[in-house]
């Protein structure tokens, strides 16, 4: 009977699991991508174009990640750097692209 049993996998360190997590994390790590100056412009055109209540596709970058969301516009600001989508704020450094959708 003893060939039928599952072997688990000993813990013999602990916070192992932990550390492989934040390993993993650090590896999945994104770097910030550079916009050229077309893509700034055309990001630029972008916000110009939408209204209070359009409907956009954003993609901006967080924490090491990128994220492409949908997300009703709001307003724009530009003395404090920020787009304000419904639900959503983000930093108009951390903006990558903007779509209608």
């Amino acid at each position: 009977m003893r060939g039928m049993k599952k072997w688990l996998p000993f813990k013999s360190l602990t916070g192992q699991y932990e550390a492989l997590d934040q390993m993993k994390k650090k590896r999945a790590e994104m770097a910030k991508p550079s916009l050229s100056e077309d893509e700034i412009e055309d990001l630029n055109r972008s916000l110009n174009e939408l209204k209070r209540g359009d409907n956009a596709t954003v993609t901006f970058y967080h924490d090491h990640e990128i994220y492409n969301r949908q997300a009703i516009f709001i307003r724009c600001d530009p003395v404090e750097g920020k787009a304000f989508f419904l639900g959503l704020t983000i930093s108009m450094g951390d903006l990558l692209n903007i779509h209608l959708a």
